[in-house]
């Protein structure tokens, strides 16, 4: 759980200021989908998801014209954890084009309908101006709803990062 903790709390700071947010990117390299990223090494996985298995499969080889479309149909279904990996992507530029406001839309999107990784996201992004404008209020604001999960790996980041406002 530890592990858990500390790669989400630096993977919203690794994701947000190392992952192509304001600094250069690289399209070729897929070590971010698979390694440090929210989403991947902390979210838990209903058994039944063999599409987000398969998803999550295809991110890893690269194989990105098969899961963006994949991934595109279930967030149209209301699928947070889609919507938030569609985010990543598009922070990341990988399998689609690199684009920060398009990140932004979609951590939005996911954060509206409760995913408090997303939330803590935001939060990230909106205390430090990467992706976004810097703006105090709303990062205060997204990282209190964040810090309400029952999730202690997406809770206690979005505690340090409140904590670092002030």
């Amino acid at each position: 759980m530890l592990k858990a903790v500390a790669i989400l709390a630096a993977s919203s700071v690794a994701f947000l200021s190392n992952a192509g947010w304001g600094n250069t990117h690289s399209s070729n390299d897929t070590s971010t989908i698979s390694n440090i990223r929210p989403g991947n090494a902390t979210e838990r996985y209903s058994s039944g998801s063999s599409l987000r298995h398969n998803i999550k499969a295809w991110l890893r080889q690269g194989d990105f014209d098969i899961a963006i479309p994949s991934l595109r149909s279930l967030a149209e279904t209301g699928d947070t954890w889609a919507m938030r990996e569609l985010g990543w992507l598009s922070a990341n530029g990988k399998g689609v084009a690199y684009s920060p406001a398009a990140a932004i839309d979609w951590f939005t999107k996911a954060a509206n309908r409760g995913d408090h990784r997303s939330m803590l996201l935001l939060g990230t992004a909106y205390a430090r101006g990467i992706g976004v404008k810097e703006d105090v209020t709303m990062a205060r604001s997204w990282l209190r709803l964040a810090s309400e999960s029952n999730e202690r790996d997406v809770a206690s980041p979005a505690i340090d990062e409140l904590r670092r406002l002030r």
